[in-house]
């Protein structure tokens, strides 16, 4: 693989990662406008591998551009939410699993997208639509 195509391999997902943890932290200290534009964002990563791999058909790269950017954010959102980190509490089993759950579904959509064939790309519909039933399941 040449030098151009690994770095733009991994440069394009860690920008999307960086832009939606800046959204993050934006809507987080500013005005409703950004909380709109940041909400919004949130929603529509999980669509951004099924795009990204049926443009440019690499697998490894939607599956980075799947994954990074939500994990990234339930980052953030742990340092946010402990800034001096002395009453730390580690997630319990069904938060671990409902946080990888919502991390590792946008990867399998990356990689289903990135074959650009109609079943796998159906399938990665179908994951995009659990994500988010996963994702109100854990509202309450």
């Amino acid at each position: 693989m040449k030098k151009n195509k690994l770095i733009g391999l991994i440069i394009i997902p860690l920008s999307v990662a960086a832009l939606g943890v800046l959204l993050l932290i934006i809507g987080g200290f500013g005005s409703t406008y950004w909380t709109y534009v940041g909400t919004i964002f949130f929603f529509a990563l999980p669509a951004v591998p099924i795009i990204y791999g049926c443009i440019t058909k690499e697998k490894i790269g939607s599956i980075l551009i799947g994954v990074l950017p939500l994990f990234g954010i339930f980052i953030s959102l742990f340092v946010v939410s402990h800034p001096d980190l002395a009453d730390v509490r580690l997630p319990q089993i069904r938060e671990f699993l409902y946080m990888l759950s919502l991390i590792g579904i946008p990867g399998i959509e990356g990689y289903f997208a990135a074959r650009r064939e109609i079943l796998p790309l159906l399938i990665a519909i179908c994951l995009y639509i659990l994500w988010f039933r996963i994702f109100t399941l854990g509202i309450h």
